[in-house]
C-alpha cells in the first residue's frame, strides 16, 4: 500500500526493538494501529492543493529573484555637497552621501537625487545603465544643485543610458567642458539643466570618434539652457 508522506513516523517507535529484532513485528501493522499515516488516496487531495501551493511558492520566489536581479534592485539614493553618509544608507534625504560615492556605486535603474548647493567634484558615473533601467542624475524637488569644479563637469565616458535631470553647471576656468560625452557615450538624456560658461570656449563637447574610433550617438538634450559658451 502506497502511504503518505505526512506520517508520523514518531508512532514507529512504539513497535519495540525487541519485536523486530525477533521478526516479531510486522511494520505495516504496526503503522496502521501506532502512526496517522492514511493511503495516498485518502490524502491525495489535501496533498495535492499543498504541492501546488508550494510550487506556487517557489515559482514566485525564483521570478521575484530573477527581476530583482535583471532590475539591480533599484533604489533611490540622496546626495549632498557635504555627504559622508555610506551608500547603503544614503537613502532619506536626511542621510547622505557625497557624489564621489554616488558616482561611484550607482546601478541601472538607480535614481540618484541631488540636494542643493554648490557641488565641486563632476558627475562621472562608474557604470552604465540599460534600456528601460536608466540611471538618473536629478535635482531634488525645490532645490537647486550647482555643479562647479576644475575639472569636466559633466563626463560621460563610455557611458549609456544615464539621464540628467534640473542640474545647473557653471564653469570656474576658462579651460573646463561643461560637458563631454566621448568614447561611444550613447542613448543618453539630458534636460531641464542650465549650462553656464563663463565665456569658456568650447563648453560642450560630444566625441564624433575620430580620436577613440567609437563615436557617441543617440544622445537626447532638450528644454536646457546655455549661455556664456562658445565661440
Amino acid at each position: 500500500m502506497r502511504m503518505s508522506l505526512f506520517a508520523d513516523i514518531g508512532r514507529y517507535k512504539r513497535c519495540s526493538a525487541a519485536k523486530f529484532r525477533k521478526k516479531q513485528a510486522d511494520p505495516i501493522k504496526c503503522f496502521r494501529k501506532t502512526s496517522t499515516w492514511q493511503p495516498v488516496d485518502n490524502v491525495k487531495g489535501g496533498f495535492m492543493k499543498k504541492a501546488k501551493s508550494f510550487s506556487l511558492i517557489i515559482f514566485f520566489n525564483f521570478l521575484f529573484t530573477i527581476c530583482g536581479l535583471q532590475a539591480g534592485w533599484a533604489a533611490t539614493y540622496y546626495v549632498s555637497p557635504n555627504g559622508t553618509a555610506a551608500w547603503s544608507i544614503c537613502t532619506s534625504s536626511y542621510s547622505t552621501c557625497s557624489l564621489n560615492t554616488a558616482n561611484a556605486n550607482a546601478s541601472a535603474g538607480d535614481v540618484v537625487i541631488l540636494r542643493g548647493g554648490r557641488y565641486t567634484m563632476s558627475i562621472n558615473p562608474a557604470k552604465s545603465g540599460s534600456a528601460g533601467n536608466v540611471i538618473t542624475f536629478q535635482a531634488y524637488t525645490g532645490e537647486a544643485p550647482i555643479i562647479s569644479t576644475s575639472g569636466v563637469m559633466l563626463l560621460l565616458g563610455s557611458r549609456s543610458y544615464i539621464k540628467i535631470d534640473g542640474i545647473t553647471f557653471e564653469n570656474t576656468t576658462d579651460t573646463t567642458y561643461l560637458m563631454f560625452l566621448r568614447s561611444g557615450a550613447s542613448y543618453n538624456e539630458i534636460v531641464n539643466c542650465v549650462f553656464d560658461g563663463k565665456g569658456s570656449p568650447p563648453a560642450l563637447a560630444i566625441s564624433n570618434g575620430l580620436m577613440s574610433g567609437n563615436p557617441s550617438s543617440h544622445n537626447w538634450m532638450h528644454n536646457c539652457t546655455i549661455k556664456n559658451a562658445g565661440q
